[in-house]
């Protein structure tokens, strides 16, 4: 019997049960139905730290799997046995004030009528309960931009939580109060934090190929050809169907990606070649890729691929799906591809998102001349 190891994580603002465990199909399905999200960040299935969550995970695994609860104990009693002077991380959860769960739900049909995504909802109504938590004694329609601008001072930077997850929780705040009428608060008085301007992680064509190079499994390595083939999203990446690649028209097509829309990439003649030996052997169904016992495969099983063939080229720094994208991009663009045909590769609404590739690209920051080569300085210590 397979085990998992239960530990206490603080991510996205709250206390999270996370399940540690080697990569085992059945096990991630364990997770799905105990209603666990896999989190890149820290390589692992968790969810909300609450006492009903922590029996429905029992429940789930009991019998089906060895449960290690030890560290999550541990971390549980030493953070009850904070002395009470010691800033106090722990998001108490409150019974929600009733118009607060009347408009929990409508916020949520209301999405759903938006056709937002299954991940954007899950984030909206996520940020949206934090900030009702918060206030569970008032009822949202009395709430004023002021309150929400000492929720976030108290709540997210106080808890030094990222700009990009203030930035979320806030606009579902302004969301829900540009959806709901009948209340006080000035949504244009609500103002975002100043945005990150964080370039994009990027290794060589020299990496990627040795990553390639070091992949032994016939899925695996299609799979690492086609992010960085074609720059697409994890999400595109796995809803891509047989169906999806033309062969005679040499191109893919990506139905659905970010923003409901549909685009076309190019499909290269040797990554073509690739495609028919896997489909030939490996025999998907529907999805282009399929998991041990077909349907969809997942995001975990695509991350894990990513880390062990890191490991194995003995690439150090953290790698992900969206990486080889970002790498995709850099390297188009330092061969002299137009930055507006890549961005309509990448399918980003605006040049100024696909711009940052610029930033990162080293093919023209080579011809630039450096005042230091003009000094003619001898080589070494000359002592």
């Amino acid at each position: 019997m397979k085990t998992i190891h239960l530990k206490e994580i603080e991510h996205r603002g709250n206390y999270q049960i996370a399940a540690f465990f080697p990569y085992d199909s059945s096990l991630i399905q364990l997770c799905k139905e105990a209603g666990m999200i896999y989190s890149n960040t820290n390589k692992c299935w968790y969810i909300e730290n609450t006492r009903e969550n922590y029996f429905k995970i029992k429940q789930c695994f009991e019998g089906k799997a060895i449960i290690d609860e030890t560290e999550l104990k541990a971390a549980f009693a030493a953070r009850k046995g904070k002395p009470e002077g010691e800033p106090k991380l722990e998001i108490k959860l409150h019974e929600l004030h009733p118009e607060a769960k009347k408009w929990l739900e409508k916020y949520d049909c209301f999405l759903s009528s938006k056709r937002f995504s299954e991940h954007t909802r899950r984030t909206y109504n996520t940020g949206l309960k934090q900030f009702f938590n918060y206030y569970h004694k008032q009822d949202p329609m009395e709430l004023s931009h002021e309150d929400v601008n000492y929720f976030n001072h108290h709540y997210v930077v106080a808890r030094n939580l990222s700009v990009s997850f203030q930035r979320q929780i806030i606009s579902a705040i302004k969301l829900f109060y540009n959806y709901a009428k009948g209340h006080r608060l000035e949504v244009d008085k609500v103002v975002y934090p100043k945005k990150e301007h964080k370039l994009p992680k990027v290794v060589s064509k020299e990496d990627i190929k040795l990553m390639i190079d070091k992949c032994t499994n016939l899925k695996h390595k299609t799979i690492l050809m086609t992010l960085y083939g074609t720059g697409v999203r994890m999400s595109e990446l796995l809803n891509l169907r047989i169906i999806d690649i033309d062969s005679k028209r040499e191109v893919i097509n990506i139905m659905n990606g970010k923003g409901r829309k549909d685009r076309e990439v190019p499909l290269t003649p040797y990554l073509l070649k690739q495609l028919r030996i896997y489909v030939k052997a490996c025999r998907p169904k529907e999805f282009l890729f399929e998991g041990q016992f077909g349907g969809q495969y997942s995001s975990s099983s695509v991350n894990e691929i990513i880390y062990e063939m890191k490991k194995r080229a003995g690439i150090n720094i953290h790698l992900s799906a969206h990486t080889f994208r970002h790498c995709y991009a850099t390297h188009m663009h330092e061969m002299g591809i137009d930055i507006r045909y890549i961005q309509t590769l990448m399918g980003h609404k605006s040049s100024k998102t696909t711009e940052i590739y610029t930033f990162v690209s080293t093919a023209s920051m080579k011809q630039l001349k450096n005042p230091l080569d003009e000094l003619n300085l001898d080589e070494g210590n000359q002592g």
